[in-house]
């Protein structure tokens, strides 16, 4: 038997019971990864009860999360790290049928016998998501029978009360009788120990139930928490949420630690005879003895899609070398010599069907006109990647290393990330999920409760738990408040009174929470944003719960990026679910565990840029720009770069926009020229890169200032010149170690990994510290296990340095201990030159693009940034740099989306993202651009034939869409008499005053006049007539400004004839008032202060036009420790000394 464990025996009256092991297997247990499925099932971390197990002397142990597997592989690894055996389950729910929607959605557990029923159970559960059968309602799903179908790998428990036996119709209980009957050596009935009435009498049922069947019972816990404190903090976090589980008081839902514990809960319960209860609890030991071990598959799964893998790469190798023109380099043979070196790569590490599938996607992506990024990552190493089009960046013009991809070394999974332009994403992923012989899914994120969140979801149990213990007459005035409020229908919940409030807190049983508790819970999240400590200090009790809640998973969702390419079924191997919000299957493991078992993965990154580029050329009517046509010494574009960074990647807002200034200064320049004349300001830019990364702050500032950094050893300043003495690529490294110490290339990537990975022996010895001596004198490098690798002998830096450059072994010695603390300090930060040359790029590409085609680039920018009011902002403030007007929406003109006229060198703004429009009236009235109107009443007739329905119409009159027709209150005019008139054929005489008609108009256009009635009117030459003699009130600037506000959320008014106005968008009393103003000349927003006294005596509030007559700069003022004010110097502010009100 699997559990040898030391037996006791129990003895009841009058007879001898069957020995039983000291230890039960807990088979039904549930983990905060059942939240993902069922709302706040647990607080517990699937760790914590390995921990519980593995103290309590457990030999196995079963996770039945509701409607999932998630994180199976993680569970059995730490499960089988703990000494015990792992048991694959799953708590189903089941329904009678799909062929309708019936919310029955019984419980059962299943559990996989062995490794084939592992497969099945995960085929299941992923079959249980389908959301287009039926399967998915409510809750993933099986059906019954798809359950009586299962094979023997398939172990069965009867679950809780939410099972079939207890809930279900007649007919589908008798079909799991049966079925239970016919499958009793693999099936059991789970009784429980929870001390209610309704689970004692189900016992007993089951009990008889056994003993006419045969059918063994089991005992099981269903276990929701590790703990009372974990229960409790389950409890907190439900009442937090608003989830109440009904009649769940009174269940003992906490892990218990022994068989002892166990059977004082049933001797508790009382229910069943003490032997049936021994018996059921040994069942659990023999469930888990039927159960069959089994390994994980950590093999490599590369997809295997080409009959004659390598046959069709060589001859897309061929392919590519034609199509890049590399056999008319004068450096060809390079090319092939450097073909031949990285396939010994690919054959050694298996992965030439990746690289297949990698020049697939794209070959289809370019066929699609779908024009991907320059390439991401290490890859850009390999010149076999950019001769098969996987990337744009040729490594050998651009000096990119390999090995920091792939090497003969360092076997590992090819692992390509692409930069792919957002809107055509799901494009690219319905081509790969559709490929035959790719099995494919979406990567499960896990959401967890964050630290704030925590303490904001504690403070709300806490307020709902002082509701709650209020005494019954406290809770009759809160509930007549309600009622008051629901009766008069009122749209926001009123305050209590004051006494009311008063007497709640008297009552409270959580007295740091008042009832106004949000004031409280964010100074509690401010605190401890600043001082955890002093937080929890001052507020004990509540992260009591804090900590419990803290990190919680509490729902799932996908990898915005990642998702998996097997050669197999992942539905089966992996296991996969489903969410409302997409179409593709999605892992129920999470990264690290698919990275542990080698699938490989593809990382889809979406990149607003890269639209951008393409989108750009398109508009522009150019080749699309990349690195092997795009002029990288162009100086004016390169300046253009450095004096404003607006949409340029990776050197946007304040910290590039300043630090690219001074890296890229002529002074700079000229400083870096001295060390090398033909300076290359796309390594420069790459170096900037890292530079402004928060682990380049060693070396930011002088590299800013052009400070050159001398080591003292030539042989050192000669290897870092190309990068001005700075270490700062992960290649340099690489190379260093290659050339100056005798490691291969490989090897010498394997080191560096050692380095910033902080690797260790199994021993737990530092890679670095065995790694040290080779470096400096020779030796064999040495695996993990400590075990020196006899094929290569290592020089090392001593005898190399000697040999090739005639270096005394003193100073070589002095030499390579200090780069050796160079490569240590510089570890944390070292930036991949692969990853940053390409980036370098496509930031010059956006300059270039910017710089040559402004209306086109900027066109684009603004589309693609619509949604996002700061960058549009940059953006708007950029054309209006160079001389490009962005014009409000205008019928003829403007879109869907922001469309520029190349003609007049403008741009008008799209209606579609305006609220209440869409894109397809933005294409009906666009169609309408070329018809010749006389008059708005044959613009309104027009539009009355589209899908424009009246509150549109009205919006884009009122943000003056139509100005060509007339200013806005004339064509609101016109637009009521258009509705009040317009295909009417008859009008009754007394009813012509109150539509403001008079029946000298009406009779005009009439074919027959009654006593009552006019009828026969051509109401479109009425209209005609009516508005040349209609009167309305003229358009004020404020009406024009409140619509925009309201309909657009910003002003766009700049007319140079209100120079020197401005209008009052914000204003802040507190201390020396601060305003924000508009100023209706320009379109710039201004930020000012006004001397109190001067305030007091004319004062404003928003919405007040001014005309600003008086201003001055002063410093920003500090305080100074003994409580003075100072002016803090080179800042400025503006405060207006004069100005008045006026009216427009």
């Amino acid at each position: 038997m699997y559990y040898a464990a030391t037996e006791i025996v129990v003895v009841m009256p009058k007879r001898r019971v069957r020995a039983i092991s000291k230890n039960y297997t807990v088979l039904h247990l549930h983990s905060d990864l059942s939240n993902g499925i069922t709302n706040i099932d647990s607080v517990t971390k699937y760790d914590d009860y390995i921990e519980k197990a593995k103290e309590c002397g457990m030999k196995a142990m079963a996770f039945s999360e509701h409607g999932s597997v998630f994180s199976w592989v993680n569970k059995k690894r730490h499960i089988e790290a703990a000494g015990m055996k792992y048991i694959h389950g799953e708590e189903f729910y089941v329904t009678e049928t799909t062929a309708e929607k019936i919310k029955d959605n019984y419980h059962v557990c299943c559990y996989a016998k062995n490794y084939d029923g592992v497969l099945e159970l995960n085929q299941m559960s992923s079959n249980s998501f389908n959301r287009d059968d039926n399967h998915f309602y409510y809750a993933p799903r099986i059906t019954i029978d798809e359950l009586i179908h299962t094979s023997n790998n398939i172990l069965v428990t009867t679950a809780c009360l939410g099972g079939i036996l207890h809930n279900g119709t007649p007919t589908i209980k008798d079909k799991f009788i049966t079925f239970l009957t016919q499958n009793k050596h693999r099936c059991f009935l789970e009784i429980q120990h929870h001390n209610v009435e309704e689970q004692k009498e189900y016992n007993c049922y089951l009990w008889e139930l056994s003993k006419s069947t045969g059918i063994p019972l089991i005992a099981a816990t269903d276990t929701h928490a590790l703990n009372a404190e974990h229960l409790e903090g389950r409890r907190m976090l439900q009442k937090a949420k608003g989830i109440n589980f009904a009649n769940e008081d009174a269940w003992d839902l906490v892990f218990k630690d022994s068989v002892e514990e166990l059977m004082e809960a049933f001797r508790l319960q009382n229910a069943l005879p003490e032997n049936v209860i021994i018996e059921a609890i040994r069942h659990t030991n023999d469930l888990a003895d039927m159960v069959e071990e089994f390994s994980l598959d950590e093999s490599y799964k590369y997809p295997h899609l080409w009959a004659d893998s390598e046959g069709t790469f060589l001859q897309k190798i061929r392919d590519g070398i034609k199509r890049r023109g590399v056999d008319k380099y004068p450096n060809y043979q390079e090319y092939l010599a450097r073909i031949d070196h990285e396939l010994e790569a690919y054959r050694h590490n298996g992965a030439i069907d990746f690289m297949l599938l990698m020049e697939d996607i794209l070959s289809w992506c370019a066929q699609n006109d779908i024009q991907v990024g320059y390439g991401r990552g290490s890859v850009n190493g390999s010149v076999i990647a950019w001769i098969l089009g996987i990337t744009e960046m040729d490594s050998i013009k651009y000096s990119l290393n390999f090995e920091r991809f792939m090497n003969t070394e360092r076997v590992s999974l090819s692992d390509i990330d692409t930069d792919f332009p957002p809107s055509r994403i799901d494009d690219v992923k319905n081509y790969i999920f559709s490929k035959t012989g790719l099995y494919c899914c979406d990567i499960v994120t896990f959401n967890t409760i964050a630290l704030k969140g925590a303490i904001r979801d504690i403070c709300r149990a806490f307020h709902a738990e002082n509701i709650e213990k209020q005494p019954p007459e406290v809770k009759e005035k809160i509930k007549e408040h309600y009622k008051r409020e629901k009766d008069n229908k009122c749209d926001v919940a009123t305050a209590f009174s004051k006494e009311l409030i008063l007497e709640i807190e008297k009552h409270s049983v959580h007295k740091e929470i008042p009832y106004e508790y949000m004031s409280v819970t964010n100074e509690i999240c401010a605190l401890a944003d600043e001082d955890e400590e002093a937080a929890r200090k001052k507020y004990p009790d509540i992260f009591k719960y804090v900590d419990m809640v803290n990190g919680v998973i509490v729902s799932v969702g996908s990898h915005p990026c990642g998702l998996v390419v097997a050669p197999h079924s992942v539905t089966d191997h992996i296991a996969t679910f489903t969410t409302s919000t997409s179409s593709f299957p999605i892992s129920q493991i999470y990264m690290k565990e698919i990275d542990g078992l080698n699938y490989v993965k593809l990382d889809l990154l979406r990149l607003d840029t890269i639209e951008i580029i393409n989108n750009t050329c398109k508009l522009a009517g150019i080749e699309r720009v990349t690195p092997d046509n795009l002029d990288i010494t162009d100086v004016k574009v390169w300046n253009s770069m450095r004096d404003d960074t607006t949409q340029i990647f990776q050197w946007e807002g304040d910290t590039g926009n300043n630090y690219i200034k001074k890296l890229l200064s002529d002074k700079n320049i000229a400083k870096f020229q001295e060390i090398d004349k033909n300076v290359d300001r796309m390594t420069l830019l790459s170096i900037g890169n890292s530079a402004i990364r928060p682990a380049g702050a060693s070396y930011r500032e002088d590299l800013a200032n052009g400070v050159v950094r001398k080591s003292g050893s030539k042989a050192i300043d000669d290897f870092l010149k190309p990068t001005f003495g700075y270490l700062v690529f992960q290649c340099q490294i690489i190379d260093f170690l290659h050339e100056y110490c005798g490691f291969t290339m490989g090897e010498a990537d394997v080191v560096r990994r050692h380095f910033s990975k902080k690797q260790f022996t199994k021993d737990g010895i530092a890679m670095t510290e065995l790694d040290t001596p080779i470096i400096k004198n020779g030796g064999y490098m040495v695996d993990k296990d400590g075990v020196p690798k006899k094929d290569h002998y290592i020089k090392g830096f001593v005898a190399t340095m000697n040999e090739k450059f005639g270096m005394a072994k003193e100073e070589a010695e002095e030499t390579i201990v200090a780069f050796l603390q160079v490569i240590v300090d510089a570890s944390r930060y070292l930036f991949s030159l692969n990853h940053s040359q390409p980036y370098s790029f496509e930031g010059y590409a956006s300059a270039w693009l910017r710089y040559y085609y402004p209306l086109e680039f900027i066109t684009v920018s603004l589309n693609i940034n619509e949604s996002k009011e700061e960058k549009t902002i940059a953006l708007t403030n950029y054309a209006k740099k160079v001389g490009i007007e962005i014009r409000p929406p205008r019928f003829r003109y403007s879109r869907a989306e922001y469309f520029c006229d190349q003609k007049d060198g403008c741009i008008y703004k799209g209606i579609g993202s305006i609220k209440f429009m869409n894109s397809q009236i933005a294409d009906e009235l666009y169609e309408l651009r070329d018809e010749q109107f006389k008059d708005f009443i044959d613009v309104l007739r027009a539009v009355s034939q589209t899908s424009v329905n009246s509150r549109q119409l009205e919006i884009l009159i009122k943000l003056n869409f139509f100005e060509e027709f007339g200013e806005i209150n004339q064509l609101l005019k016109y637009v009521s008499l258009f509705d009040l008139i317009y295909g009417k054929k008859q009008f009754k005489k007394d009813k012509l005053v109150a539509m403001g008609l008079e029946e000298v108009d009406v009779r005009q256009f009439a074919t027959k006049e009654t006593e009552k009635m006019f009828t026969g009117v051509d109401t479109y030459h009425l209209l005609k007539y009516l508005v040349r003699i209609a009167k309305y009130p003229e358009t004020s600037v404020i009406d024009e400004i409140r619509y925009q506000q309201e309909l657009l959320g910003y002003i766009n008014i700049r007319d140079g004839r209100y120079k020197g106005i401005g209008y009052v968008m914000s204003v802040d009393k507190k201390y020396a008032p601060k305003l924000k103003v508009y100023a209706l000349a320009n379109g710039n927003t201004i930020d000012c202060k006004i001397d109190k006294r001067t305030f007091n005596s004319h004062q404003l509030v928003v919405g007040d036009l001014i005309r600003i007559e008086g201003q001055d700069y002063k410093p920003q003022q500090r305080r100074t420790e003994e409580g003075a004010y100072e002016p803090i110097p080179g800042t400025r502010v503006l405060w207006l000394t004069k100005y008045k009100k006026v009216m427009l």
